[in-house]
């Protein structure tokens, strides 16, 4: 992995992957992290629609219990052990993903 800077944001490039494009990671708006954060310390269920790696539209109900970074990426661990990269995420209780502007 590498990172790719760029005059309008920071992103994450897998270069160990044949479609480097499909892996760029793109950060979520610090308001947005604090929204996820608030909801796991609240352990409370929340509808949570995201992408798969394949690109599929997924929804799924459930308790945030861990917000970590890993490989220079954000994520979310949801209480059933589902793990989802926050740039794969559409919303989170109906409120539409944010990301940086940088």
């Amino acid at each position: 992995m590498k990172l790719n800077q760029d005059s309008t944001q920071d992103t994450i490039v897998d270069t160990g992957c044949s479609d480097a494009s499909a892996n760029l990671y793109q950060a979520v708006s610090c308001s947005f992290y604090d929204e996820l954060e608030a909801l796991a310390t609240l352990h409370r269920i929340c509808t949570i629609r995201y992408r798969t790696e394949t690109g599929e539209a997924a929804s799924i109900e459930s308790k945030i219990i861990n917000l970590y970074t890993a490989n220079k990426s954000e994520f979310l661990k949801l209480q059933d052990g589902t793990e989802i990269r926050l740039d794969r995420l559409i919303s989170v209780d109906g409120k539409p993903v944010s990301f940086t502007n940088y």
